[in-house]
């Protein structure tokens, strides 16, 4: 009906898209899954990420929400030793890491 009344409007300005209308169809909490363990809390978050996965490809099951993790955070730690040896300041570290390089210098991540 709405949808109806808002297609018979005939004075949008050329510019703007056509309105979409949709019924919004309220959500409710069906069930709380927590994920824990005696492991690492990337470990954790790719577990509850294939956990959603699989309960979307399901079919029923239109949302799964993941909460209560952090973003994923990068630390780099270079002693003055090694920027000296490759000829760098930390302001240079720290743009090449930035960009991608430093696996071109040899640099590896690690899993804290």
């Amino acid at each position: 009906e709405v949808k109806s009344a808002v297609d018979r409007i005939r004075t949008f300005p050329v510019q703007i898209e056509r309105p979409i209308v949709n019924l919004a169809s309220p959500r409710s909490q069906v069930i709380q899954l927590v994920v824990s363990g005696d492991v690492g809390e990337r470990a954790l978050k790719v577990l509850a990420k294939e956990a959603r996965d699989d309960l979307i490809a399901l079919g029923p099951i239109s949302d799964v929400q993941i909460s209560g993790t952090r973003a994923y955070e990068l630390s780099i730690e270079v002693s003055s030793d090694v920027l000296d040896a490759y000829g760098l300041s930390l302001g240079t570290a720290g743009h090449d890491c930035a960009t991608g390089k430093p696996r071109a210098l040899g640099w590896r991540d690690r899993d804290a």
